[in-house]
């Protein structure tokens, strides 16, 4: 049985950002757009973050393998504490469903970061 890996990306990794390429090329399947709710999104200056909150990210969903998750592991610094691979909700906008999917939580200090108001990064 394969294992089906849903991770949902609001940031560079979105279609028509500087990171997109590692999904086309590690051949990733787009799902649906969608929103977590109960987030907020900040600007890192390099890159967006979400933390818990009382906002919506949106972003899109793709079905990725278990190599890729491997590598978006690594990009998103998994092994040194900078984002946080969580199971959230999120509901597909198309769909009209809620699943539950990879989400890389930002684990730094928000203080001083600018909330991006609309959710959209």
């Amino acid at each position: 049985m394969v294992n089906k890996n849903y991770i949902f990306v609001y940031g560079t990794l979105k279609k028509g950002k500087c990171r997109h390429d590692i999904l086309v090329e590690g051949k990733a399947e787009f799902i649906d757009y969608a929103e977590l709710e109960g987030y907020d999104i900040y600007d890192t200056g390099y890159y967006p973050g979400i933390v818990k909150g009382k906002g919506k990210v949106y972003g899109e969903v793709y079905c990725v393998s278990d190599e890729l998750l491997n590598v978006l592991d690594i990009i998103e610094g998994v092994d040194y504490n900078l984002f946080k691979r969580e199971i959230l909700p999120v509901e597909l906008l198309n769909y009209k469903t809620k699943l539950y999917v990879f989400v890389y939580v930002f684990q730094g200090n928000t203080n001083y970061l600018q909330l991006i108001a609309n959710g959209k990064y």
